[in-house]
C-alpha cells in the first residue's frame, strides 16, 4: 500500500499521539471507525509494551494487583476520550470526526463531499503532520513534496480569518513564482504601508537570490480608509517536525531593516503556523492536570513565537477565512481545492483504491 498507518505506535506515546492514530486508524478503516476494543486490543494502551510485562512494577518486579491494572487501563483511555472531547469542543464544528455510542469511541462524521473548509484543513493538517514525524508512511514521494507549498495556503486563509482582513502569501516557492523583491513589492503595495527597496536600490553585498526573508504569510486588516494604523501580522509556516527552531521575531527586523527604505507605521504581530497540535509532545503528569500543563505550555512558548496556530485553531479560523467575502481571501480559496485533492489522494492510498 503507497501509504500506511504505522503500527505499533511508539512507546509511551501521548494522549494527543494517541488521538492523532485514532483518527488515522477511523480514515483508513473499512468501517470508517474505531473502537475502545481496537485501541486495547492493538495497542495496549501501554505504548507498545505487551499485558505480560505490564503485570510487574519496572523498579521491584513486583507483581501488579489486576485492580492496578485496570486503572492503569482506566486512566489511559480515559485520557484519550478526554482530548478527542477537547478536539471537538475547540474546533466548534470543524471537526470531520465524531464520537459514538455504545463502544465506537470515534467514527467520521460525514462523507468527504460534505465536509466544510475547516475540516478540510483539519484532515490535511493530520495526514501531512503524521507523514512529517513517520506515523503514516508513504512511497509516493509527490504526496511529501507537495506538503509545504499546500500548508501555506491553508495558514493564509487561517491568517485571513484570524483578523478577518486580507493576507499574502510570501513563502517560496510563491504561487505567482515572482522574485523576492517583485513579490515583496507587490505584498506591500496592497498594504499600504511601508517603502520597499527598488530593483536599482539594493546595496552591493546583498544576496541576489533570497527566497522569502524568513516570512511565509503577510496578512493586515484595514480600516475603511485604508491609512496606516492597522493590524498587522507576519507569519512563519513550519510544517515540520523542527517548528521550535522557526520564532518569526529572529526574521522581522532584518526583514524590515534591509528590505524597506521606510518601514511600515504598524507594529507587527509575530505568529507560528504548525499542522501539529500544539501540545503534541505533552505527556500527562499525576501532579497536575493536563489542561493546566497545557495552558502553562502555551504560555512559555507564546513568549518565544508569537500567535501559535496549531492544528486547532488553524482549521478553525480556515474556516472563518472562507467564509469572508472573495476580495478578502484572495486566491487561497480556489487553491483549497489543491488542499482538498492532495487529502483525497493520501486517503485514497490509504484505503488501498
Amino acid at each position: 500500500m503507497p501509504v500506511r498507518v504505522v503500527e505499533p505506535i511508539p512507546k509511551n506515546s501521548t494522549r494527543s499521539a494517541l488521538a492523532d492514530w485514532l483518527e488515522l486508524s477511523a480514515l483508513s478503516s473499512d468501517r470508517k471507525q474505531v473502537s475502545e476494543a481496537d485501541l486495547i486490543g492493538l495497542h495496549e494502551l501501554y505504548g507498545g509494551d505487551s499485558v505480560a510485562t505490564l503485570r510487574s512494577e519496572p523498579e521491584t518486579g513486583e507483581v501488579l494487583d489486576e485492580s492496578i491494572l485496570e486503572t492503569m487501563q482506566e486512566q489511559s483511555l480515559q485520557a484519550v476520550v478526554e482530548e478527542i472531547m477537547y478536539r471537538a469542543e475547540v474546533l466548534q464544528g470543524c471537526y470531520p470526526f465524531k464520537v459514538k455510542p455504545r463502544g465506537i469511541l470515534l467514527a467520521e462524521s460525514t462523507g468527504e463531499e460534505q465536509l466544510t473548509i475547516g475540516e478540510w484543513v483539519y484532515l490535511f493538517c493530520l495526514l501531512s503532520s503524521a507523514i512529517r514525524e513517520g506515523g503514516l508512511q508513504t512511497t509516493d514521494e509527490s504526496i511529501e513534496t507537495r506538503i509545504a507549498s499546500l500548508f501555506q495556503v491553508c495558514a493564509c486563509l487561517a491568517a485571513v480569518g484570524y483578523l478577518s482582513g486580507t493576507a499574502s502569501s510570501f513563502g517560496f516557492p510563491r504561487a505567482q513564482g515572482n522574485a523576492f523583491l517583485p513579490a515583496l513589492q507587490l505584498a506591500y503595495k496592497e498594504f499600504g504601508e511601508g517603502t520597499v527597496r527598488s530593483d536599482d536600490n539594493v546595496p552591493p553585498g546583498f544576496p541576489s537570490d533570497l527566497k522569502d526573508g524568513g516570512i511565509d504569510v503577510i496578512a493586515w486588516r484595514d480600516f475603511p480608509d485604508k491609512l496606516p494604523g492597522k493590524l498587522y501580522l507576519l507569519g512563519q509556516c513550519a510544517s515540520g517536525k523542527n517548528w521550535k527552531s522557526k520564532p518569526v521575531r529572529t526574521y522581522i527586523k532584518s526583514f524590515h531593516g534591509n528590505w524597506f527604505t521606510g518601514t511600515p507605521a504598524s507594529e507587527p504581530i509575530e505568529a507560528l503556523f504548525i499542522p501539529f497540535t500544539f501540545h503534541h509532545e505533552l505527556q500527562d503528569s499525576d501532579e497536575e492536570d493536563f489542561s493546566t500543563r497545557r495552558r502553562n505550555a502555551f504560555h512559555y512558548e507564546t513568549r518565544t513565537f508569537g500567535v501559535i496556530h496549531d492544528r486547532f485553531r488553524l482549521a478553525y479560523f480556515a474556516g472563518l477565512g472562507s467564509s469572508l467575502p472573495p476580495q478578502n481571501q484572495g486566491a487561497f480559496n480556489e487553491n483549497i481545492d489543491k488542499v482538498k485533492a492532495w487529502v483525497g489522494d493520501v486517503l485514497a492510498l490509504m484505503r488501498g483504491n
